[in-house]
């Protein structure tokens, strides 16, 4: 997370710089130029789809990084793409609005992905919303055999809800992985974005919880809804149902609103 965090900060000292020359690349070839750049900047060949306002860099990895080294190698390969994604669009006359990042290698059996919305950088930039605030608005996902083919081709124009539902995911599943506590509650959870529908986001779990961890997940669940609920102005999510294995509904929850923050979508 410390080389992200440092990526993240790089491509907002970069904007400034950007937004003092004028537009650099033009959303008729901002397909072809953001693959020459990351040819350029990485050496590696991708692949670069815009759905709408949602804008998807692939990148192919050598191999899936198993040792320490390897997998820091691969997650700064990866910060490097997302760095130069972004500029990109900071510096176009495009009207993306969603950026994502995709890892895995030939035979697609895992998935590293990052997403930004596009509107939080220039809120961070004009002093609306602090720095942690913006670090915390990072989308990470990783995906496993079992479902990383299908995130990969799974690619659409992005809403702001469905950006809102998978940030509640990223964070959880962060703090799954980084606090022992936690994680030895809900450590086999998997939680998954499925889909927001009828202002109800949809996400899927790996296992049936029991009583206990179902009681841990239902009230990060909440606080986090809320916490990124207020975050966007536009989100219209008030319900949250984690579905389990064989399509057993695991927590059926409604999410209270609460005042909004300053934020990037005022």
């Amino acid at each position: 997370m410390k080389s992200f965090k440092k990526i993240i900060l790089f491509v907002i000292f970069a904007f400034v710089l950007l937004s003092c020359s004028g537009t650099s690349y033009h959303k008729d070839k901002l397909s072809d130029e953001l693959k020459s750049l990351v040819k350029k900047e990485l050496g590696i060949d991708s692949t670069v789809v815009i759905i709408q306002n949602t804008l998807y860099l692939d990148i192919e990895l050598d191999s899936v990084a198993k040792k320490q080294d390897e997998i820091k190698s691969s997650f700064d390969l990866v910060s490097e793409a997302f760095s130069a994604m972004t500029r990109v669009v900071l510096s176009s006359d495009s009207d993306i609005k969603f950026v994502i990042v995709s890892a895995y290698p030939k035979d697609k059996s895992i998935l590293f992905r990052m997403g930004q919305n596009i509107d939080d950088f220039k809120a961070f930039y004009y002093m609306r919303i602090s720095r942690d605030d913006f670090l915390s608005r990072s989308m990470i996902e990783i995906e496993g055999p079992q479902t990383a083919k299908f995130s990969i081709a799974d690619k659409r124009d992005i809403s702001i809800d469905e950006f809102a539902g998978r940030l509640i995911v990223s964070y959880i599943m962060n703090d799954i992985r980084s606090n022992p506590l936690f994680a030895a509650s809900v450590s086999n959870v998997n939680l998954r974005f499925l889909k927001v529908e009828t202002r109800t986001l949809y996400l899927s779990a790996n296992i049936d919880i029991i009583s206990e961890a179902r009681e841990v997940l239902q009230l990060s669940l909440q606080q986090e809804t809320a916490n990124f609920l207020s975050k966007y102005e536009d989100a219209n999510i008030r319900f949250v149902k984690v579905i389990g294995n064989k399509n057993s509904q695991i927590l059926d929850l409604s999410i209270a609103p609460i005042a909004k923050q300053g934020g990037a979508n005022k």
